[in-house]
């Protein structure tokens, strides 16, 4: 718009500390630029800044496009390379959005999902039934064959008591933590 420039960028961020370490590394990316103005949501948690832009002008429209896309765990951040031209209020306000919303129709969305990591070792009389499980279930992160078999796995729920049932109590799956993956 009237020669400035206008970069957006966003992020899937499940922190405000890796939101705030993606938005140093887009400055430290644009040194030239006039601006980089933000907005982030986080569980809950909504933050904006104008970063010298007149108030109201850059934060807060990003925000309302995040907001209107139903957006959760994500950053944007745009960049202002500034043109010459004063843009006004309504001009700033309609740039800030429209980057965001332009980023936003090309991005590849995802949806992340928390999951379940964990170890199993089974021998190989019900690795067949296992593996059959695990492929309807979850994601086989790794599988080693040795005296028995062990595989590493996602799953969205727990699978002690499952897993104990489908061996009859001879194998236990050890649970490793929890991760968030896209899916």
């Amino acid at each position: 718009m009237k020669k400035s420039r206008f970069l957006c960028y966003l992020h899937r961020t499940e922190s405000e500390e890796d939101a705030r370490a993606f938005i140093r590394q887009i400055r430290k990316e644009h040194p030239q630029a006039r601006h980089v103005c933000t907005g982030m949501i986080i569980d809950g948690l909504r933050r904006s800044s104008d970063d010298g832009e007149p108030s109201g002008t850059a934060g807060r429209p990003i925000l309302s496009v995040l907001e209107g896309a139903d957006m959760d765990h994500v950053c944007a951040a745009v960049v202002r390379y500034f043109g010459g031209t004063l843009l006004g209020t309504g001009g700033l306000v309609r740039a800030y959005s429209d980057a965001v919303k332009t980023a936003l129709d090309a991005a590849v969305l995802g949806e992340a999902r928390k999951m379940r990591r964990y170890t199993l070792t089974v021998p190989y009389s019900l690795s067949g039934r296992i593996e059959n499980w695990l492929m309807q279930t979850g994601d086989i992160l790794d599988t080693r064959y040795d005296q028995a078999v062990t595989y590493e796995f996602l799953v969205p729920e727990p699978v002690e008591d499952l897993v104990a049932e489908m061996t009859s109590g001879r194998c236990q799956a050890l649970f490793l933590g929890e991760e968030v993956t896209e899916i």
